[in-house]
Order: structure tokens, then C-alpha cells, then sequence
């Protein structure tokens, strides 16, 4: 079962840009009004884990094995993550900003496929995401804002 596993993982990841063609957007965000989140396809997370639960039941039911292979294939990249969380972009804004920044009421497109969100910084701009839903178009929103306010920060 478990090589079945692997196999049917193979042919997921060959199988991942032919998902959904129109969910992924490649923007120069400096170049337009408003930036759009790129998200990773559901099936990259299904090829995860399906290589896990394949190393899981191979190793009988070792929770201690899975984390030894992964350990393997991305230890640095673990180590990075648990050195430096990332915060959430809205969080940050949020905490760099809290009384200036303002969310609007998404929007949604003419496509109607995706959602628009502003948010105020008042006296620095208005910043503009657009997602596939409102988290999103959120976390987008406040991620261009901070690139702004970070471009703009005066250098000590």
C-alpha cells in the first residue's frame, strides 16, 4: 500500500501545473495598483502528505521515522522556520500600525472568481489585494502596505 502511495505521489506532482492553469497569477507587484497572492495548489499539499503517511505505514506506524525523513529532506528549512516564524502580514501590519490601518469591505470581481480588499494606512496610502477569497485578498492587501511602509522607512 505504502509504495502505492508513492507512486500515486509521482503522479500528482507531474500532474500539479495542469490542475487549475487559471489560479496561478505571475505579477511584478511594483508595477501595479494592486498585488495578487500567488497560493500553492492543494495537491502539493496532498503529495506531502501522501509521502508521509507512506513513510508512516511502511515504518509501522513510526511518528519517529516520518520526522527522520523529513528531517532529511528539508532539515535547514525546518531549522530556519523554527529560528524565525514568520507573522502573519495582516498581524504585522496591524501591530506596526494599530491605529492607522483600516480594512475595507471586500469586493468582488467582475470575473467573479476572486475578491478585492483595501486598506488605509492613513497618511502613508491605500493599498489594494486581490485573492481567491477574502483571507487572501487581505493578507494581500497588507502585505503590499508593508512593502510600502518598509521602502519608505527612514534609514537610522
Amino acid at each position: 500500500m505504502a509504495s502505492g502511495l508513492i507512486q500515486f505521489a509521482f503522479v500528482l506532482a507531474s500532474g500539479i501545473i495542469n490542475i487549475m492553469p487559471n489560479e496561478h497569477y505571475l505579477i511584478q507587484e511594483d508595477e501595479m495598483e494592486q498585488a495578487e497572492d500567488v497560493e500553492v495548489p492543494k495537491a502539493l499539499g496532498d503529495l506531502f502528505e501522501s509521502v508521509a503517511g507512506a513513510i508512516f505505514l511502511d515504518s509501522g506506524m513510526s511518528l519517529g521515522a516520518v520526522w527522520n525523513s523529513y528531517v532529511l529532506l528539508m532539515g535547514a528549512e525546518l531549522e530556519a522556520f523554527s529560528a524565525a516564524a514568520p507573522k502573519s502580514p495582516v498581524r504585522e501590519l496591524l501591530e506596526a500600525e494599530p491605529d492607522t490601518a483600516k480594512f475595507g469591505k471586500p469586493e468582488r470581481l467582475a470575473d467573479g472568481r476572486r475578491v478585492r480588499v483595501c486598506v488605509e494606512v492613513f497618511g502613508r496610502g491605500t493599498f489594494k489585494g486581490v485573492g481567491r477569497n477574502y483571507r487572501i485578498a487581505k493578507g494581500t492587501a497588507a502585505r503590499c502596505a508593508l512593502r510600502h511602509l518598509k521602502a519608505r522607512r527612514p534609514m537610522c
